[in-house]
């Protein structure tokens, strides 16, 4: 490939936001190669040059599909036709896997906050009705639960509206319900609940565990 071509494609990716580091250019015969190293180095695209001109391409890539394959995107064209068809591949193919491999698999998020030990052992026999004293006490706790959550946890305003939200909810059902069983349900589902939607590690989530914790605390004999 000329020079001035893969000098093209080199600025190209260097005003990509992922950042020239994370790719591999490699002439290689007749063709150019561009891996995007993380995720195993799987996605690749070829600049194919032609047999018979030093300026006719065609190319070829992996696309984020049902089987990662190569596939021939295009007949021999000119090199600006083959850059743009790179940049596409960059912003849907490329971008489009990296966007879904961010995004919390909430069901996984789900089951490995609901298998909590700690969360299983909870009495779920106990019928008894709280004491007028025992919903003040849970409610001051709830209220401390979320101001100590606003002060840690908030890294944007959509957190702050989902710590508002839910502990909003269990402090409605705090003065709703009545039995204790019915409450812790609904408690510990409002604990994996925020574990999930502030996407939380396993290290923030078993901070956030200690505070609901602390919360069952207040009343003896709630958290057996």
């Amino acid at each position: 490939m000329k020079t001035k071509y893969k000098n093209q494609i080199f600025q190209t990716l260097l005003s990509h936001p992922l950042g020239v580091d994370n790719f591999l250019i490699e002439n290689q015969n007749r063709y150019l190669r561009v891996t995007y190293l993380p995720f195993d180095g799987v996605f690749k695209f070829d600049f194919m040059q032609s047999e018979d001109s030093l300026d006719l391409f065609y190319c070829e890539a992996i696309l984020y599909r049902l089987e990662f394959r190569f596939h021939r995107l295009n007949t021999e064209s000119d090199f600006t036709d083959n850059l743009e068809r790179f940049k596409r591949w960059l912003v849907k193919d490329l971008a489009e896997f990296i966007e879904d491999k961010k995004e919390i698999d909430l069901y996984e998020e789900y089951k490995k906050n609901a298998a909590n030990k700690e969360l299983q052992q909870i009495d779920y026999q106990d019928h008894t009705n709280f004491t007028a004293n025992e919903k003040s006490q849970i409610l001051l706790g709830i209220n401390e639960l979320k101001l100590i959550m606003l002060d840690k946890f908030v890294t944007n305003d959509n957190d702050k509206e989902i710590i508002a939200a839910r502990l909003l909810y269990l402090t409605e059902a705090t003065n709703r319900i009545e039995n204790k069983t019915d409450w812790k349900g609904i408690f510990i589902n409002t604990f994996i609940a925020m574990c999930i939607a502030l996407s939380l590690d396993t290290a923030r989530g078993n901070e956030l565990y200690q505070l609901f914790m602390n919360v069952l605390n207040i009343v003896p004999l709630l958290h057996q």
